[in-house]
């Protein structure tokens, strides 16, 4: 009876994991991503349209320079706060803003005194002042608000999504006027420093508590020792989403590096915004799960096969419709990255699946993980260099990537210490894996060769896909009826 009584609670618990809250901040998060997606797009077409190609080009190595910086001292706030079991302190936010403020006036520093070696290395040195200028950004972002982000541990996303999409919305919309009076490179000052003065207005504005800053020396090492191997990823981060950049930058024209930065930033968009919906959404009862031992194991099999699905869905879209779609939206003259869409494609397909690896590196306290894998991606730029060297063409560039995202997959899913899946088995469908790799195998071939039709592409798409979205619905449904997950969203 009492057996009875448990696995009845276990089954009702097992209903409310999609309950209607589940389901209303899945809907409001995702509609926070596609706005955000939509108008970083629009402001990217808005640029690309307005300003020349060499300037667009100028444009990526201006942002290049602020995100190494950016990059390499994140301390990956709004993860620690969602993560740890008192970051909804008061305390713990306070000491989560007084980390901030430091990093933001450190990063500028440091990006004011590498104006001059940064601008040397692109060949612009007659605009070193709009290096120096961009440097501000970071301080400016250093007082932001983390309140949105401690409101997230009550399921409670709504400041969290007008935070994210209030300053792209803004930024975009006085772009426009912005390329009218400057139609060139001076453009991009609005988003260098108009963004990150209005999410910092913004997220005071949205807040609940009274910012504080807290020197307590304890919790700011407590703070460190989570972030430091965060930091030293982000700054692995850097290289491997500017370092392509760099490269290219350094040994082609400024119009060759315009046209892959637009291609890389336009299909790398839907990895990073899937990659932030995870984070905010999954992360801190993932996190609750492992701790308490409820669920952990279902939940991450739904991960698993989740995003095997959208990896695959993602490569299919942008090889049937994104040269159409790239073509018609920013104009002919970027045409000539289209020779490179398929290996980015290929590369970001591999990214995507890199994203549970880091949500399950960081919900059991193990980012050392993420550090290591994105150490090995880094492989990738010498790897490129040496292609490069060698009179390979611009496209050896991407393709290092595929083989170094493949490489940090198998390095942060190897370094993981999670608890054994139930009877040995693998925590994600062996026949959605198997279509997943006959998906990319199919994509590289049709790339290489090109015999195919378009419409035995497109046929071929539908059925993997069709098939990969049943398994993965039957096996949640065996999950929910079987094992039963934790209600803690």
């Amino acid at each position: 009876m009492l057996q009875m009584s448990v696995n009845l609670f276990s089954k009702a618990r097992t209903t409310r994991f999609f309950s209607s809250k589940f389901v209303y901040n899945g809907a409001l998060l995702s509609v926070g991503v596609a706005i955000v997606a939509v108008f970083t797009f629009a402001r990217s077409l808005i640029l690309a349209r307005g300003i020349s190609l060499e300037d667009f080009g100028v444009v990526t190595a201006l942002l290049t320079s602020m995100s190494l910086v950016q990059m390499a001292t994140a301390i990956a706030g709004e993860k620690q706060i969602l993560q740890d079991e008192d970051g909804g302190s008061e305390e713990f936010l306070a000491a989560v803003h007084t980390l901030a403020v430091i990093r933001g006036f450190f990063c500028s520093g440091l990006m004011f005194l590498a104006a001059g070696p940064v601008s040397n290395f692109f060949g612009l040195p007659d605009i070193l002042w709009a290096f120096q200028m961009v440097a501000l950004g970071p301080a400016i972002a250093g007082f932001t608000h983390y309140d949105y982000s401690a409101m997230q541990r009550e399921s409670n996303h709504k400041a969290a999504v007008i935070v994210a999409t209030a300053p792209d919305v803004l930024v975009t919309i006085l772009t426009i006027p912005t390329v009218v009076i400057w139609p060139d490179y001076r453009a991009i000052f609005l988003a260098c420093l108009g963004w990150p003065i209005l999410k910092c207005v913004i997220s005071h504005i949205t807040s609940r508590r009274t910012y504080r800053l807290n020197m307590d020396p304890l919790l700011l090492i407590k703070l460190f020792k989570f972030s430091w191997p965060l930091m030293m990823s982000g700054l692995l981060l850097f290289l491997i989403f500017h370092g392509d950049r760099a490269i290219i930058g350094h040994y082609f024209s400024m119009s060759e590096l315009g046209y892959f930065s637009l291609i890389l930033t336009a299909f790398l968009l839907p990895s990073q915004l899937l990659h932030r919906v995870c984070d905010s959404l999954i992360l801190s009862p993932l996190s609750r799960s492992f701790q308490q031992g409820d669920g952990f194991q279902s939940q991450q099999s739904i991960i698993w096969n989740s995003l095997f699905s959208l990896s695959a869905a993602y490569a299919w879209f942008s090889i049937l419709i994104g040269p159409w779609l790239f073509i018609f939206l920013f104009g002919e003259k970027y045409e000539s990255g289209l020779s490179l869409l398929p290996w980015i494609v290929l590369m970001v397909s591999v990214r995507i699946i890199r994203i549970a690896t880091s949500l399950l590196a960081l919900a059991t306290g193990q980012p050392y993980c993420e550090f290591y894998a994105n150490l090995m991606r880094t492989l990738a730029l010498p790897l490129a260099v040496a292609g490069l060297m060698m009179d390979y063409p611009i496209e050896c560039v991407p393709i290092a990537g595929i083989a170094g995202e493949a490489l940090a997959f198998f390095v942060g899913l190897v370094l993981l210490k999670l608890p054994r899946h139930s009877a040995g088995q693998s925590p994600a469908n062996p026949v959605i894996i198997a279509l997943w790799f006959g998906s990319m195998a199919f994509i590289t071939f049709e790339v290489v060769i090109g015999i195919s039709s378009p419409y035995t592409v497109a046929t071929l798409a539908a059925g993997l896909l069709a098939a990969m979205c049943f398994l993965s619905i039957k096996q949640h449904s065996k999950f929910t009826t079987e094992q039963g997950l934790s209600n803690n969203v």
